[in-house]
């Protein structure tokens, strides 16, 4: 049975993967404008959606032979990041209408609701406010509270806890292969929900059945309801 549904955010609720690529790509053709394309780091990011920043911005540093250390590397790209967070119109553009809109859908039929991304906590919580979604949410996990990052199962097994219930009794929605990794690892269902920076990746991974994975998103509201009616908690009888 279902009874708590665990929402990623980043590729998931909001297209902010695709204003990270950007920011990692700024950040990097400022250290080589003549001979590296915004295009080209972007297409190395694909492969690292779902990481921490910290992993991404050490492989996209080692990948493409930064000239500075990958912290300052890092630094630079938090301020590109930073200044898109700022402006509540992009971050309101790149809201996934179907998504929000199913979250709301279970929060107005009193489905117990959590968050479990990768994403720092003052960032997250400022998506989550411009979208009109933090009082939606009875739990939400950043990366600052556990140790290891997506494909570990460790954020999905804390953000059930804190709902009160098993991982096998949580539904999870997720854009990238780490994130279906840590909630399968953690025991959760699952739905993959792809994007265009992701698709591919998820398909290669064969880790979900088709019947689990949304690629047009008019499917995403309809496969979750039908999964919470075949898995609907028995009523006791009265």
């Amino acid at each position: 049975m279902i009874r708590a549904v665990i929402f990623d955010l980043d590729g998931t609720l909001v297209e902010t993967e695709a204003l990270k690529a950007a920011s990692y790509a700024r950040a990097a053709v400022a250290l080589r404008p003549h001979d590296l394309t915004e295009a080209q780091v972007i297409g190395a990011y694909e492969d690292l959606v779902g990481r921490t920043r910290e992993e991404v911005a050490a492989a996209l540093a080692e990948r493409f032979h930064l000239p500075i250390s990958t912290e300052v590397f890092l630094a630079s790209r938090i301020r590109a990041y930073g200044a898109m967070l700022a402006d509540p119109e992009l971050i309101r553009a790149q809201e996934y209408p179907y998504a929000t809109g199913l979250l709301r859908m279970l929060r107005a039929e009193g489905v117990p609701l959590g968050l479990a991304t990768m994403s720092q906590r003052d960032e997250t919580m400022r998506v989550l406010a411009i979208l009109g979604l933090t009082d939606h949410l009875d739990v939400i996990v950043t990366r600052e509270e556990v140790r290891c990052s997506k494909p570990d199962p460790e954020i999905y097994l804390l953000a059930a806890a804190r709902l009160g219930a098993e991982p096998s009794h949580c539904l999870a929605l997720e854009d990238s292969v780490p994130g279906v990794s840590s909630a399968l690892a953690a025991g959760c269902t699952c739905v993959g929900v792809s994007s265009a920076l992701t698709r591919a990746a998820l398909r290669r991974s064969a880790l979900l059945p088709a019947d689990r994975m949304v690629e047009d998103p008019r499917e995403l509201a309809p496969t979750v309801s039908a999964l919470l009616a075949t898995h609907r908690p028995e009523r006791s009888a009265s």
